[in-house]
């Protein structure tokens, strides 16, 4: 009995003899897996009529040859199974329960491949729900691959009635975890086709069908009706381009952004704007400090050198001497350093607030960096009082 096994196991399987053998597996990283596919046939760019003219290379099985293509699945799986149980056999024993098991592989994909187009037909159906055909066909090749493993031929139904149940549901699944940007639970997605089912029927009769018909014709609370109906709002991208009102497109983002609405990071790069320049003016003697603080505004208002004069009860001339002396210790680059990421190009700080900051310096973006400023070592005072006016 081994021997008409052992030739059967180089033969092709039990389906009709038009029936052409499916192609040696390959992985697609392999160098020569273009070559085995052009071999098969004509390739085009069209991937889905590839596809297709591959699948009329497999024949319909009638119902008697899905029967034995069934019967050899069981062998196959049943010799596996005894392989499997690590129990000593002599080798024409293991060479027959092989050649048994290689049987019912090759049984499972002729019974797989010729119930190919089957899926490809009821993936038709489910298109333009989310998903593309080639991404709804691979979920129901899954389905038809679950449904090989689960045939039973003694029940007297044919495969492709569990087939197209397994294919469905994996369709039908996948729909529901993949299709939309934010997923639903199924509960939920099944609550949501009966609602669009009953509005599509409505439209059909050319009526009109509010909230509360479509709650009394689904069964569901007419709040829960509400829910399902906002929750399948479409989701679009900011980066969708859109009419713009004047002959050409743009952005939605563009559209939908407020200009009366406050940036709420000009608070942030203000705070840190008056952080640094301190940090800077500590470096500078207190009466230079001061004296800059007066006459560029840090302290409140700017003032003129004849009110900073009369301030400090000291001629316009010194005040301008110091002031010259502070802007050029500033100057350095040790000190301006600090201050030139805040610079915009001379233009004004955005959102068109005036405090804080000195004319020679105008933010360009809001600082990164979160960690506090390296404050410069500060030099000395000599003989000079600390006004309570500058905020150090």
């Amino acid at each position: 009995m081994a021997d008409p096994i052992r030739e059967a196991a180089g033969s092709a399987p039990s389906s009709p003899a038009t029936t052409t053998p499916a192609p040696e597996p390959f992985e697609p990283d392999e160098p020569p897996w273009p070559e085995i596919l052009a071999a098969g046939g004509r390739v085009s760019d069209d991937a889905v009529g590839d596809y297709l003219r591959r699948l009329g290379r497999y024949a319909l099985l009638t119902a008697e040859q899905e029967v034995e293509l069934a019967q050899e699945i069981e062998a196959g799986l049943f010799a596996e199974q005894l392989l499997a149980d690590g129990r000593q056999r002599h080798g024409d024993d293991v060479a027959e329960l092989q050649a048994i098991a290689l049987l019912g592989r090759r049984a499972a994909d002729a019974l797989l491949h010729a119930n190919l187009r089957l899926v490809v037909s009821i993936a038709k159906h489910f298109t333009r729900r989310g998903l593309d055909l080639p991404d709804l066909i691979q979920e129901g090749n899954l389905g038809l691959l679950r449904a090989v493993r689960m045939f039973d031929f003694s029940m007297g139904f044919r495969f492709s009635t569990l087939a197209t149940t397994c294919i469905r549901s994996d369709i039908i699944r996948a729909l529901a975890d993949q299709a939309r940007l934010i997923r639903l639970p199924t509960n939920v997605v099944h609550q949501l086709q009966q609602v669009r089912s009953a509005q599509r029927a409505a439209a059909m009769a050319a009526t009109a069908c509010s909230n509360e018909d479509l709650s009394r014709l689904t069964d569901i609370p007419i709040g829960k009706v509400e829910c399902l109906l906002a929750a399948d709002q479409p989701v679009s991208s900011l980066d969708s381009a859109v009419p713009d009102g004047r002959g050409g497109t743009e952005a939605l983002a563009e559209q939908l952004w407020d200009s009366s609405t406050p940036d709420a990071t000009h608070p942030i790069f203000h705070q840190q704007l008056k952080a640094q320049l301190q940090v800077v003016l500590g470096t500078l003697q207190d009466r230079e400090a001061r004296v800059i603080a007066m006459r560029f505004g840090l302290a409140g208002g700017a003032q003129s050198l004849d009110a900073v004069a009369k301030s400090y009860a000291m001629p316009r001339e010194s005040i301008r001497r110091i002031e010259t002396l502070a802007l050029a210790k500033l100057k350095d680059p040790s000190r301006s350093s600090l201050l030139r990421q805040f610079q915009f190009d001379g233009e004004g700080p955005p959102g068109g607030e005036a405090e804080s900051a000195p004319a020679a310096l105008s933010p360009s973006a809001p600082a990164t960096a979160a960690t506090p400023p390296v404050p410069l070592p500060r030099v000395p005072a000599s003989q000079s009082r600390r006004d309570p006016s500058w905020p150090g």
